[in-house]
């Protein structure tokens, strides 16, 4: 059954609205007007709006956007390098130290054999050294390339295997070698016991070879 409009006039408008009957008169009319209108349609919707509630609260809240995970890998550095130079055995012996002009009288001490040790090697060209200039010392590093400039054919000397051996020598229980520590490079000498070594390879290595001849 169709509702019954009511009609109110204001100021010469007329107005259809549901239920709503008013007489506004005064200056605030039209305030009364906005106050009434505000009223009727705040009633009108409050069914829709009760009956819309449950559906409006059980609905799910907006997903939000998922954060994307970032990966970040620590950049590698690289390892840094020192100014420190290898003198291991890919060093050219006698690297760090220029040779000596000066080289032994092989006719007085004999010349070096392949045969011959490093350390026999070293000490022997040490011996001949002192015996021409005094009792001087020399570093390793100038006796291993004085001898591989002077002797290479008798087999070059290995700085690190020089140290090696002269070090093992100073340190024996008779040692053939001593060293200067105190001196940059430090200076080696030989003792007593390395002396009469040499002397003695020196004479062997000056005994010519006897060859027996036939009857």
């Amino acid at each position: 059954m169709a509702q019954k409009q009511r009609l109110f006039e204001l100021e010469g408008l007329k107005f259809e609205i549901g239920k709503l009957k008013m007489q506004v008169t005064g200056e605030d009319a039209e305030q009364q007007l906005r106050s009434a209108l505000s009223d009727e349609f705040n009633r009108v919707l409050a069914p829709v709006t009760q009956a819309l509630r449950p559906q409006l609260e059980a609905a799910p809240a907006p997903a939000q956007p998922a954060e994307t995970a970032v990966n970040v890998t620590p950049e590698k550095r690289s390892p840094r390098r020192t100014g420190r130079t290898r003198t291991g055995a890919s060093a050219p012996a006698g690297l760090d130290a220029a040779p000596l002009d000066w080289k032994p009288d092989i006719k007085k001490y004999g010349n070096p054999s392949l045969s011959w040790s490093t350390f026999e090697k070293g000490a022997w060209l040490l011996h001949c050294y002192t015996k021409e200039n005094g009792a001087k010392g020399l570093a390793t590093s100038v006796i291993g390339a004085t001898f591989n400039k002077h002797f290479s054919h008798s087999k070059t000397i290995t700085l690190k295997y020089l140290n090696r051996d002269f070090g093992r020598q100073a340190a024996a229980d008779r040692p053939k070698v001593t060293v200067d520590n105190n001196q940059s490079p430090p200076m080696w000498f030989l003792t007593e016991a390395g002396t009469a070594q040499i002397e003695d390879l020196i004479k062997k290595a000056s005994t010519p070879l006897l060859v027996s001849g036939a009857a």
